[in-house]
């Protein structure tokens, strides 16, 4: 399997890389945030060589219209972090989008659910670059081995 493939773009060609294939194993955190629409619970997963890899993102009950679309920035979040888009890329696309609701104050301010997001990945990489946060986002724990399987 060739590492790039070739893109037909406007009458030219472009290289696109490949997508990183999953892992069978990854590790991961979970982290609560309060959103604009209720308790959000994300999940960042790394592979092996601790790069981020995969987003999971859980809102609402399972099957309501909060949680097809927190799944459907999950699951583009994540094919932007296997197709080479950095986290911190990610982070600058999703922090300050602004909805009709807000909750918190001041620093702890969540604007919309894209922002909770954004403020979970943003702890993320202070921590994994050693610098202190005081985001008042309440961790729920480590996540366990995922094999693959979707989350609910």
């Amino acid at each position: 399997k060739r590492d790039r493939r070739i893109v037909e773009l406007e009458g030219g060609y472009m290289k696109q890389p490949a997508v990183r294939q999953r892992p069978n194993e990854l590790r991961g955190r979970t982290r609560k945030i309060d959103s604009p629409l209720g308790s959000m619970y994300v999940t960042i997963n790394e592979d092996e060589q601790s790069r981020p890899f995969e987003v999971f993102v859980a809102l609402g009950k399972a099957g309501g219209p909060a949680m097809a679309d927190a799944e459907a920035v999950g699951r583009l979040i994540s094919l932007a972090l296997r197709s080479g888009i950095s986290m911190r890329e990610v982070h600058r696309q999703l922090r300050g989008i602004s909805s009709d609701r807000a909750v918190g104050y001041g620093p702890n301010k969540v604007l919309s659910s894209p922002d909770a997001i954004a403020q979970v990945i943003e702890r993320y990489l202070e921590e994994k670059e050693g610098i202190q946060q005081s985001l008042p986002i309440q961790e729920v724990g480590a996540a366990k081995t995922s094999n693959g399987g979707s989350q609910t």
